[in-house]
């Protein structure tokens, strides 16, 4: 009799994640929050997935890099024209915005979640669990 031995790890996620609730269009956004947060979001390429069950959508996609912190900064449309959401369990967010090795975030920085509330066009920002994601993979763009 053969034994079937099953492999499974999970990853070590270092992630904060908002979610953000507005109807600015995506370089706006990007603006006000380079503008509130002192950023530099930079637009890159668009990121297309797919899920197995649905047509490939592309998501719009803003880059803000701190090689001194070996921080990355993410502002990612939630929701493609194509009708396929990035984060399934938060439909409601518009977009979603990651901020990557979180640990080196300076103290100073940490009321990024206060700052993007404040801004006038920003509905609402809430704080996302990414325990919580299904598909926490997809949120690993490099």
């Amino acid at each position: 009799m053969s034994k079937k031995q099953i492999l499974s790890f999970d990853y070590d996620y270092n992630y904060q994640i908002v979610g953000i609730c507005c109807h600015l269009k995506n370089y706006k956004l990007a603006y006000f929050i380079n503008k509130a947060l002192s950023l530099n979001l930079i637009k890159q390429e668009d990121f297309t997935f797919s899920f197995v069950d649905a047509l490939k959508s592309a998501f719009s996609f803003y880059k803000h890099n701190l090689e001194e912190n070996q921080l990355n900064i993410y502002l990612v449309q939630n929701r493609s024209s194509e009708g396929g959401v990035l984060i399934p369990e938060y439909k409601q967010a518009d977009y979603v915005f990651i901020v990557e090795n979180e640990e080196n975030f300076n103290e100073e920085s940490l009321e990024y979640l206060t700052k993007i509330k404040n801004i006038s066009s920003v509905l609402t920002a809430f704080n996302i669990d990414y325990k919580s994601l299904k598909y926490k993979d997809i949120l690993i763009f490099e």
